[in-house]
């Protein structure tokens, strides 16, 4: 799972975990924290990418790295 922050991904393992699901996890930090720490990112045609989306415009002050994207 993973999520802008890592917040809302976090909350839904642990849903998924106490559902009975063994196989959970969890980016933590989220994207955001994966872009900004050099890693890379890929988008849905497997091409590596420097577009991350980030959920809310205001979230995006947390994205150091790679181009924000709002839509």
């Amino acid at each position: 799972m993973y999520c802008s922050l890592g917040i809302r991904s976090s909350t839904i393992a642990i849903k998924l975990k106490k559902a009975g699901y063994t196989n959970v996890l969890n980016l933590y930090g989220g994207i955001f924290e994966w872009k900004n720490s050099g890693y890379r990112v890929y988008n849905r045609d497997e091409k590596e990418t420097e577009k991350v989306h980030t959920y809310k415009q205001e979230w995006s002050k947390w994205l150091l790295k790679g181009e924000k994207k709002y839509e």
